[in-house]
């Protein structure tokens, strides 16, 4: 074999060794371990202490996952029961292991994380239909609000919420509160009118802490809106289980479960506001373009 030969099959031989060594690298990738096996992972946040509070979020995450197990197989739950700061929770969505799976608002950290929004408004509006818990030794209550122009007179407490910035947008004037507690003390000193909770909540609100503060009553003649959803947050490290959440509440809003379930957790309470006779006052939420239908809510 000439030098110039025994170059070319030392070259030939060289690129040969190259191709099956990235063979090698190739199939080594290939029949690496997949993370799909087994039944999906469901994290979600559940505390003992408010489990009755939660129970509606939890019916519509079973259900949304039951009705979709012929697209995407079985599931666990490995539920998160540490309680900490929405900023933490915010943090552990993103990062998707500990949890994946939240609800919240606009404005608040979970719905700035890196997750996706399940865009579907769980309460149906609900959250932003406010009522007034209010101190009943102080007369004449709410009584005096007949237009837009007397509602701007009310004082109203805030406890550090997102919708802070509601009220803030419309010029109303807010007080705040260092903590929710401290909502309940400084309407007894009268340092405000009204404490602003959300129809669907206010009477669990109140039931629990009547014995504590007996002079708590829920005004019976306003009716506060303004466009505020509360949504579904998957973290964007299980696309797999967004596209699940989302089939599964569409799912139920085709086959009537949603309205029954909806109904079945509200409707009772929200009979007692006999909302038909309030005084209906529209705000503006500088979260969304989107104002929503300032009208008083039905629930079948």
């Amino acid at each position: 074999m000439d030098r110039l030969t025994s170059k070319i099959y030392t070259l030939i031989m060289a690129l040969i060794a190259c191709k099956l060594a990235c063979a090698a690298e190739d199939v080594t990738y290939v029949s690496s371990p997949q993370n799909s096996a087994g039944p999906m992972v469901v994290s979600y946040l559940k505390l003992d202490d408010f489990d009755a509070h939660y129970a509606y979020r939890y019916q519509l995450i079973d259900r949304a996952l039951e009705l979709t197990r012929t697209e995407f197989g079985d599931y666990q739950y490995q539920p998160f029961n540490s309680q900490s700061t929405s900023i933490r929770y915010a943090q552990l969505l993103g990062e998707g292991k500990q949890i994946n799976l939240l609800w919240a608002s606009p404005g608040t950290p979970i719905s700035r994380a890196n997750a996706v929004m399940i865009p579907i408004d769980i309460l149906k509006g609900l959250l932003g239909y406010r009522a007034c818990l209010i101190n009943k030794n102080e007369l004449p209550g709410l009584e005096f609000v007949t237009d837009r122009l007397s509602f701007d007179k009310i004082k109203f407490g805030q406890a550090q919420w997102p919708d802070r910035e509601i009220y803030k947008t419309n010029r109303l004037i807010e007080v705040d509160a260092p903590s929710f507690d401290a909502l309940f003390k400084m309407l007894g000193a009268r340092r405000f009118d009204c404490i602003p909770l959300g129809i669907d909540e206010i009477e669990e609100v109140y039931h629990s802490k009547i014995t504590e503060y007996p002079f708590l009553a829920i005004d019976s003649h306003l009716l506060i809106y303004y466009h505020y959803p509360m949504y579904f947050y998957v973290s964007k490290k299980t696309p797999e289980l967004a596209q699940r959440l989302k089939l599964g509440l569409q799912k139920m809003q085709v086959n009537g479960e949603f309205n029954q379930i909806f109904a079945k957790h509200h409707a009772q309470h929200l009979a007692k506001l006999d909302l038909k006779k309030r005084k209906l006052i529209c705000l503006n939420s500088p979260y969304s373009s989107d104002q929503g239908d300032c009208a008083i809510p039905q629930v079948d």
